[in-house]
């Protein structure tokens, strides 16, 4: 068989990595859950809880359509076009990450778990 043919037969295949199959399983799961939940809460009437599930399926929800769109984005010139429409322009080079910015959020982020459980043991 020429292998040129084997080439544009294999051509459109849609490749999709480990780690994107398992976040899509684990925001559809959330997204499913929390769906769930925000049913069972309207058919209850509890609209508090209703918006409160309904929320979070937004929440886990739009990384899954994104992620969706990023995926279909390889074979798809639609998807691309959206792709490329939520990514924006992608800058050449090395951004610099400032350091200190993230020392200062762990640090508070220690001093208030550290005073949440020993300030009612002090007073």
């Amino acid at each position: 068989m020429n292998p040129q043919l084997i080439k544009k037969k294999h051509k459109n295949k849609l490749r999709i990595s480990g780690g994107t199959i398992a976040l899509l399983v684990i925001l559809g799961g959330l997204v499913f859950v929390s769906s769930y939940m925000s049913y069972m809460a309207l058919a209850v009437n509890d609209t508090g809880g209703a918006w409160f599930f309904g929320f979070f399926g937004m929440l886990f929800g739009l990384p899954f359509i994104a992620v969706v769109i990023n995926t279909l984005s390889q074979q798809n010139n639609f998807f691309k076009s959206m792709d490329n429409l939520l990514s924006g322009k992608s800058k050449p080079g090395v951004n610099f990450v400032p350091h200190w910015y993230m020392k200062t959020t762990i640090i508070i982020a220690v001093i208030s778990i550290l005073a949440a459980i020993f300030l009612p043991i002090i007073f």
